[in-house]
């Protein structure tokens, strides 16, 4: 009758895990088990199981591969050489993506029937298209073409000359015409720019001297186990902040030992990488930009920030920001979604927007630290865990054996930090 009543509590220890699992932590048991909201680290753990990136060096070397950019910037205002035949000043990171012969569509320039205007009309909304005609130096960051303005217009005639580009104007490119057959057409390689990220060392001790091995407390559990306990909590916490605020250095000890410190999240967003085109533009003032919290301003502001990436995304929230979205918004809007939540063992909540889903993930560390209204949208596609081969998280029980018989001392490790690629694939929320 004894058997009836019992019943499998689950792990509740570091001690319950079986030796194998103690070895290397397959299963991410040790993140399941630790305590508290660690959005980030729960869910880039679960998803390594399918997306491994073992490096065989502390500082791993990788290609990142970004997306060929089709929108184009101005980056000088225009000057007209004679006639038609114009000057513009593309920025460096664009430019190499422009040749002679190719075409480009100019935003915001329009053909309205009978001259070349800055607003759009019924009539003719024909947007203005150049022709490169030369490729010219860089100066000051910026590269010079000749073209010609007005290439190909609706039937009418050029109707003068069209009016002065700017640096609010955008041009979208087109790849020149080949003739079938010709192999004349510009051969580039795309080629991705070397990226890396820190694998760091990681470790946290604890242990019991012989008394209290053999002292048992605390609702019948060890000391042993409660110091294990606290200990994996203390260190997944640790990693969880690393994660999102990591800051990505190099550096020696006192005994000449190299010490790598792995780069976090919101590292990732700030990095200018002028060679791309990115600097630092995915950070929005959310209610500066888009007005009070409404499921109108919310959509608004996402609609454009699955251009990259995944259609999912993550946003993690301090808890202020979650309440506030919450309130803005009822159930009907606001879905639990079960799925993810027993996948990763937080609450998730999904709300639909026009450029995908935004799951909202609400981060008691944020707030627990003093970081007030702001949050984290976070593409995992782009944000993986990373360790070093062999070295992933471990438990080495009684690693100082022999030094003292009256003590086991045991080590929980890992040399491990973030795979990080495709910064336009992340954004930074601030002032919901």
């Amino acid at each position: 009758m004894t058997a009836l009543a019992s019943a499998y509590n689950g792990i509740a220890n570091l001690s319950s895990i079986p030796d194998e699992q103690r070895i290397h932590d397959r299963d991410r048991i040790l993140i399941r088990i630790a305590r508290g909201n660690l959005a980030m680290s729960k869910i880039v753990i679960t998803e390594f199981k399918s997306k491994n990136f073992a490096a065989k060096d502390p500082e791993p070397i990788y290609k990142q591969d970004i997306d060929r950019t089709i929108l184009l910037n101005i980056g000088a205002s225009s000057s007209q050489v004679s006639g038609l035949i114009h000057k513009i000043w593309v920025p460096d990171a664009h430019a190499q993506y422009i040749d002679e012969g190719c075409t480009l569509i100019v935003r915001g320039v329009y053909y309205n029937g009978t001259a070349w205007a800055t607003t759009i009309a019924a009539t003719n909304c024909q947007e203005e298209m150049l022709l490169v005609r030369e490729r010219g130096t860089s100066t000051g960051g910026n590269t010079y073409f000749i073209v010609q303005r007005g290439f190909q217009p609706a039937p009418g005639g050029t109707a003068g000359t069209p009016t002065t580009l700017g640096t609010s104007h955008k041009l979208v490119y087109i790849p020149r015409a080949v003739a079938e057959g010709n192999n004349e057409g510009r051969v580039w390689g795309d080629t991705p720019f070397e990226d890396s990220n820190y694998c760091e060392f990681n470790l946290e001790k604890w242990g019991v001297n012989i008394q209290v091995a053999n002292t048992t407390i605390y609702q019948d559990e060890s000391v042993e186990d409660r110091n294990g306990r606290r200990t994996n909590d203390h260190f997944w916490k640790g990693y969880e902040m690393k994660l999102i605020y990591g800051r990505k250095h190099k550096t020696t000890d006192a005994a000449g030992d190299t010490i790598w410190r792995t780069g976090g999240l919101q590292e990732f967003i700030l990095k200018t990488r002028t060679d791309i085109g990115y600097d630092t533009a995915n950070v929005v003032d959310f209610s500066g930009t888009y007005g009070a919290l409404s499921y109108q301003s919310f959509n608004r502001a996402f609609q454009d920030k699955f251009f990259f990436g995944s259609k999912d995304k993550f946003l993690m929230l301090d808890v202020y920001a979650y309440t506030k979205i919450c309130n803005a918004f009822d159930n009907k809007i606001r879905i639990h979604n079960q799925t993810l939540s027993g996948k990763y063992g937080i609450r998730i909540e999904t709300i639909m927007v026009s450029g995908g889903n935004v799951h909202l993930v609400v981060h008691d560390l944020l707030s627990i630290n003093g970081f007030t209204n702001h949050g984290y949208l976070v593409d995992f596609d782009f944000f993986k865990y990373m360790h070093l081969q062999n070295l992933d998280t471990q438990i080495v029980k009684d690693a100082e054996r022999g030094q003292n018989i009256f003590k086991t001392v045991n080590y929980m490790f890992q040399q491990a930090g973030v795979k990080r690629t495709n910064q336009f694939a992340h954004w930074y929320f601030i002032n919901f």
